[in-house]
C-alpha cells in the first residue's frame, strides 16, 4: 500500500509540483518548485523499489522519519514555508507509522 502511495506521490510532486505546493499551503516559488521534484523523484524511486523488492519496512520508515526531522528547522512559525514543511513532516510522519504498521503484519 505505501509502495503505491509513495508512486502517486512521487507523479503528483514530479508532474504537477504548483498543485502539490499549493495544497501544502506555500507560495510555489522557484526554489520550492525544484524541491518538490527532487522529493517527488525520491517518492516515486523509493515506491518503485518498493513494488518490486521485498525489503525491510524499517528502512523506508527510517527514510520517513530523517525527512520528518529535517523539516521541523523549517517548520518554525514565522519562516516562510513553515506550513509546507509541517505538511511535508506529517505526510513523512504517516508513512513512516504505515510502514511499520505494515512490518508488524507480516513479521
Amino acid at each position: 500500500m505505501s509502495a503505491i502511495t509513495r508512486v502517486a506521490l512521487g507523479a503528483l510532486l514530479i508532474g504537477r509540483p504548483v498543485t502539490a505546493v499549493r495544497l501544502a499551503g506555500s507560495p510555489p516559488s522557484s526554489r520550492v518548485l525544484v524541491v518538490a521534484r527532487l522529493l517527488g523523484g525520491q517518492y516515486a524511486v523509493q515506491g518503485a523499489l518498493g513494488l518490486v523488492v521485498r525489503h525491510d519496512k524499517r528502512i523506508d520508515a527510517g527514510v520517513e522519519l530523517l525527512h520528518a526531522a529535517s523539516m521541523l528547522p523549517l517548520a518554525r512559525p514565522g519562516r516562510p514555508y513553515a506550513r509546507a514543511a509541517l505538511f511535508s513532516a506529517a505526510v513523512a510522519s504517516v508513512l513512516a507509522a504505515t510502514d511499520l504498521m505494515q512490518e508488524g503484519n507480516t513479521s
